[in-house]
């Protein structure tokens, strides 16, 4: 029995250990800024760097399809089927939407379990995001710039234009007519 007890009382004091561990690193990471960085999207490069302003935890608009959650019964709905979102709470109504916070933001604007965050807030700020119409916050250390000017777009698309054929009415309403 006092072997038992002995072997309790070590697993306990590792136990307590490890949580002190972890509850001395709560709210820690991202403390500093950091370096600055960039990230090669599909369309844009994302430069910059995290301030730490915690403004990409609070007062954001969530997406359901391509249209924001439009009220807290609705996150509440999609609670179930994205679990990822069980980690916002509504804060309140806005004409795009329900405006929510992270349950893990801390006061001192520091994420409560940063080093088990899940992969969205990791990817924060996304290229997929940003074309979606999210927007940053002015304080956001991030920034999106184009791969390619808008002029270069524009004159691509002209130069196709100009390649294809051009079609009589009843050429493209055949050929609509023909697609799948």
């Amino acid at each position: 029995m006092h072997q038992w007890l002995l072997q309790w009382q070590h697993a306990l004091s590792s136990l307590l250990h490890r949580c002190d561990l972890r509850f001395a690193h709560m709210g820690k990471a991202a403390q500093t800024p950091q370096a600055s960085t960039e990230k090669q999207g599909l369309h844009y490069i994302r430069t910059g760097a995290c301030h730490s302003c915690g403004q990409c935890c609070s007062n954001i608009h969530l997406v359901s399809g391509l249209a924001t959650v439009q009220d807290a019964e609705q996150l509440e709905r999609l609670k179930v089927s994205i679990p990822e979102y069980r980690y916002f709470t509504p804060v309140e109504q806005t004409e795009d939407g329900v405006a929510v916070k992270c349950i893990h933001l801390l006061p001192n604007k520091r994420c409560a379990i940063y080093e088990h965050r899940p992969q969205f807030c990791r990817d924060y700020p996304s290229e997929l995001g940003m074309r979606l119409g999210a927007k940053l916050a002015p304080e956001c250390g991030y920034a999106f710039k184009p791969k390619r000017s808008f002029q270069s777009v524009l004159n691509q698309i002209n130069q196709q234009n100009l390649t294809r054929p051009k079609l009589t009415f009843v050429q493209r309403v055949a050929q609509f007519l023909k697609k799948p």
